[in-house]
This record gives structure tokens, sequence and C-alpha cells, in this order.
């Protein structure tokens, strides 16, 4: 999933449980729960971090 231009929560929360689903079932998500919302702050932060424009993203 690309950062740049800064992405929601909610889109990041979104795509994230659908990446566990396909990976790992239904079954896992009750548990990965905490872990997706942790994760998803943690890029949402990184996505609204100003970057020099001459960076190429990874």
């Amino acid at each position: 999933m690309r950062l740049s231009p800064p992405v929601s929560k909610e889109e990041v929360l979104e795509w994230l449980r659908k990446e566990a689903l396909a990976q790992w079932g239904p079954e896992i998500e009750p548990q990965l729960e905490s872990a997706l919302e942790t994760l998803a702050t943690a890029m949402v932060a990184v996505s609204g971090t100003p970057l020099p424009e001459h960076i190429e993203p990874l």
C-alpha cells in the first residue's frame, strides 16, 4: 500500500483487514484486530509526514 498521498485510518484498516483475511482466513481476524488498529495508526502517522520532493518512495 502506498502511503502518499496521505491516507485515512479507515482506508488503511480496511486494506489491512483485507490482507489479513486473504493471508490467514476469517477465523484469525478477531485475534489480530488490536494489532491491525495499532499498525493502521502508525501507517497514517507515516503517511502524514511531509517528505522532500526528491525522495523516491521505496
